[in-house]
Order: structure tokens, then sequence, then C-alpha cells
């Protein structure tokens, strides 16, 4: 599924439209001056992922990028013995 640069942005601060549902997101990942997270959403009965990266720091701006090309993906539950 292809989104444009706002649909992304919605998704990311929760202001998206009600075709679109956040399932489930990760925490922002740390790598030096760079970050990035995952979105999973589902949008008419499929899920797909949406990928961010950001750069700079909370003192600075961030600047954002978004991978558009979201690809399906499948949710699965992983049951784990220990």
């Amino acid at each position: 599924m292809k989104l444009t640069e706002e649909q992304a942005k919605d998704l990311l601060w929760g202001d998206h439209e009600d075709d679109f549902k956040v399932e489930e997101e990760s925490e922002w990942t740390h790598e030096h001056k760079f970050q990035h997270k995952e979105v999973i959403f589902v949008y008419g009965g499929k899920f797909y992922e949406l990928n961010v990266s950001r750069s700079g720091s909370e003192w600075t701006d961030w600047y954002y990028d978004f991978t558009l090309d979201c690809p399906e993906v499948e949710k699965r539950e992983v049951t784990t013995h220990i």
C-alpha cells in the first residue's frame, strides 16, 4: 500500500482518518543521532507496516523520513516457553 506523506504523519501522531487504525507500534530504537520505529496499521481489513526514521535531538528539531510504500504483514501470536 502506498501512503502519502500526510497519511504517514497522521498515523505516527494519532490524527488519522477513520479508515486507518493503528494496531501496534514499537518504541523508538536509538542508533546515535538516528532513531527508527515501526507502526503496524489496519486498512481495509489488512495489516500493513509503516517504517519511520528520524534524526536530530530533543533540543533541536527532529527530521522525519517515512517509507511510504508499506508492505502487507501478517499478524501472528507467538508463544514462548521458558
